[in-house]
């Protein structure tokens, strides 16, 4: 709400000025208001607190090849309890909820969390399963499975 009200008192600022930009610059501005909106309405949802994600694809699939190719470890930031899902979107079911150091594996693409759509297959503990790189101190794994 507050981007959009930004978008359109800045919007109607530049309409005024209009005669003065080339058609070129015009676009260009309002690509960049478009832009600072699509921004303040990012600031404004986190802060409140919510995750930003884009959505699955209705063909998400919450089966995906793994491999233990990577003998490096991880550390979960950004949250005290992360979920370990079956697969790299959020749609897929939450096996357990995680903190700390995670053993990685490998990793692959799944949903996108705040610009980050790759994903690591870990172990915590027993559990083995999907982490979004978003949350982990230095991206995850390396080796794509």
């Amino acid at each position: 709400m507050v981007s959009v009200i930004v978008f359109s008192a800045t919007n109607v600022a530049v309409r005024e000025h209009q005669k003065s930009f080339t058609g070129k610059e015009m676009l260009m501005v309002q690509s960049r208001l478009r832009l600072f909106a699509v921004h303040m309405a990012v600031v404004l949802i986190a802060g409140l607190g919510a995750a930003i994600v884009a959505p699955s694809p209705a063909s998400a699939s919450c089966s995906h090849a793994h491999s233990d190719i990577d003998s490096r470890s991880d550390l979960i930031v950004g949250t005290s309890a992360l979920s370990l899902r079956t697969g790299p979107h959020v749609s897929c079911t939450r096996i357990t909820t995680i903190s700390g150091w995670v053993d990685l594996h490998c990793f692959d693409v799944g949903d996108e969390i705040f610009g980050n759509s790759t994903w690591s297959f870990v172990r915590w503990g027993s559990y083995y399963g999907w982490v979004s790189d978003y949350y982990l101190q230095n991206n995850g794994s390396m080796y794509h499975c």
